[in-house]
Parts: C-alpha cells; structure tokens; sequence
C-alpha cells in the first residue's frame, strides 16, 4: 500500500505542477457550475433542482475531470517515455496503475465538491430561501461519486496502456465528445421531475464497485512488454 500511495502523490505532484493541465480542468468545472446554477431563478422548486443539479453536475464534473488529468497521468508518460523508468522499478504492473489512479481520482473528487460547493453558493445568492444538498445528495458526493471517478479514471488508464497513440486519440476524441454533451445537457436533465432517493444512490455505488472491480480485474491482461511495444 506504500508503494501505491508513493505513485499516488507523485502523479498528484505532477498534476498540480502541470498548471496547464489543471487549470483547464478547474476552468471546466467552474464555467458550468456557474452556468448551470444560474437556471435555479426560473425554476418552481429551488431545493429540488439545487438537489437534482448535485446529483448529476458532481458526478459529471468528477469524470469529466478524470478524463482530462488521465491523459496527463497515462498517456503524457507514455508518449514521452516516461514510463519506461517505473516499469524498471520493483513495482507491479497493478501497483503502478493503482497509484495512477489513486492520483487522479483524489484532485478530480477535490474539483468535483469545489464545484458543488460553488454550485450551493450561488444558488443561495440568487434563492430568497437558505438552500442546502440533502443527505442522500451528500453521501452520493462524498462516496459514489468517488467510486465512478476511480472507475473511470482506472478504464482510461488500462485503455491507454493497452492501446497505441493512434487508437488512444480516437478513443480520446469520442469519449471529450460524449462527455461535454453530457455536461451541455446539465440543465435539461436536472429541471426534470427526477427525485434522488437512498435507493437510487445504493444501486449506483454497487453498479460503480462493480465497474471498479472489474477494470481492476482486467488489469491481469496488461503486461509491461506490451506497454513497451505500443510506445511511439
């Protein structure tokens, strides 16, 4: 577990260092939390929408932001060789990619509770009402939405250890498409008469351990010859 947390908080390290990187990311997460709480002044329910908005918009931004600080994590060290040098260490292949992950999933989770805390701040300033997440909302933050992060992020990461540069960027390119029409669709969804609810929520966090588990599982097909050998 050391040796993860090592790769952990040097991936974290680097990404705060890459101000690029980061600050594209954060710019994501801040411009559609202030244009999506801005539609809370025309709706009939503020504490509902404030509620479905959490819900969707964290777990959205979470993703969405695993996405972009993956592609620093893996595929940046992977075209710049810089991969090489920890496939010589005494790492396994899985503690290497569990650290990846570990180092993405921990700065996006971060963005995505800035983003719902933005969110509550601003949809406080324009509600003559005191408006707060419920608890249903709040456990989804703080524990699903982690969960589908680490999904997320350990799927690009396996995908662009296994694949070359060329099938890397189709893939990259079809999933930043999906994936801002998802955030763009933000308003629709969140003013329909969807209601978060304890049940909800549990059947995403096992559909989410799953997911985890399984990418984790698939791992055992990833080999340092075959990384190696998809380097440009």
């Amino acid at each position: 577990m050391n040796k993860i947390l090592v790769v952990a908080k040097k991936e974290m390290k680097e990404l705060i260092n890459n101000k690029r990187t980061f600050i594209t990311g954060v710019f994501f997460a801040l411009w559609f939390s202030v244009f999506t709480s801005l539609a809370i002044k025309g709706v009939d329910s503020p504490a509902a929408f404030l509620n479905n908005l959490v819900f969707y918009l964290a777990l959205a931004i979470g993703v969405f932001i695993a996405y972009i600080f993956s592609g620093q994590v893996f595929l940046r060290e992977k075209r710049e060789k810089i991969i090489e040098t920890l496939l010589c260490t005494p790492l396994s292949l899985r503690s290497i990619w569990l650290g990846k992950v570990m180092g993405v999933t921990l700065p996006a989770h971060l963005v995505s509770i800035l983003t719902v805390a933005l969110v509550i701040a601003i949809s406080n300033v324009l509600s003559p009402s005191l408006l707060f997440p419920s608890a249903t909302v709040l456990f989804h933050l703080l524990v699903v939405v982690p969960a589908f992060i680490a999904f997320a992020a350990g799927l690009m990461g396996f995908c662009q250890f296994l694949l070359g540069m060329r099938e890397n960027q189709i893939i990259g390119l079809l999933v930043f498409v999906v994936l801002f029409g998802a955030l763009s669709l933000t308003n629709n969804i969140t003013k329909g008469d969807f209601t978060v609810s304890w049940s909800g929520v549990g059947v995403l966090l096992v559909i989410a351990a799953l997911l985890l588990a399984l990418t984790t599982y698939l791992t055992k097909y990833l080999s340092k010859e075959k990384i190696v050998t998809t380097i440009p």
